[in-house]
């Protein structure tokens, strides 16, 4: 995809194939917002998991199982939910065989799927269950308050993403835009925009032109990427 879209690029801004070999550097940009953007879509989806897991948990001991039986119900709901190849069905999988297998204390284990998350609440909660677990606290009802934690918070971001939809369309447009009429006036009319390729300080323009439109188009994501 991004070879293909700098190969667009170079025919529009430079009439000229050759110009990929000098924009390569704009394709470790291009991969690398691709690759962020869907490390973000990853992270969103593993927070829903950890909240699913968490009060599929705190369902199952409220309803009398131990923390360890608790993990073997939770994952078989978790398997309807998410699918066996899902991340959190891999991890509770994990626990498990840490629990009954290696007779890990619960909690310890639970601790390492935590901090293996990098989940904020999910971590505070492991040790929250640590401290519970020596003092007698109520663990289940630990495990509720988290699981509202993470709710809350996942509908905060849902909700600041509706906002901004709007902002998100028409930065697409705007993505759109400067290339389109570009191949407007190439198509229509071309003598228009000749000196833009056949004099230096018309290339010199096309350069800087595409790394401004490079630099907004970072700009305009980075911008439009709010976290909660």
């Amino acid at each position: 995809m991004g070879t293909a879209l700098l190969t667009g690029l170079s025919l529009l801004f430079f009439r000229s194939l050759a110009a990929v070999l000098f924009m390569l550097p704009l394709l470790r940009v291009i991969h690398g917002e691709l690759e962020r953007g869907r490390r973000q879509k990853r992270e969103h989806e593993k927070r829903v998991m950890c909240k699913d897991a968490v009060m599929s948990l705190a369902s199952s001991m409220s309803a009398g199982y131990s923390m360890e039986n608790a993990l073997i119900r939770s994952r078989q709901e978790l398997v309807r939910l998410w699918g066996e190849e899902a991340y959190i069905v891999e991890m509770w999988r994990k626990l498990e065989w840490q629990v009954h297998g290696m007779h890990v204390p619960a909690e310890e284990a639970f601790a390492a799927f935590a901090k293996q998350s990098g989940i904020a609440e999910v971590e505070l909660l492991s040790q929250l269950l640590g401290v519970s677990k020596r003092t007698g606290g109520s663990m289940v009802r630990l495990l509720k308050m988290c699981a509202k934690q993470l709710a809350d918070a996942l509908t905060v971001e849902e909700e600041i993403q509706a906002g901004i939809t709007q902002v998100k369309y028409e930065q697409k447009i705007m993505i759109v835009m400067p290339p389109a009429i570009l191949l407007y006036l190439q198509v229509g009319s071309p003598d228009i925009i000749q000196p833009l390729y056949t004099t230096a300080v018309g290339r010199i323009t096309m350069i800087i032109c595409l790394i401004l439109y490079f630099v907004a188009i970072v700009v305009g994501k980075r911008m439009a990427d709010i976290s909660v």
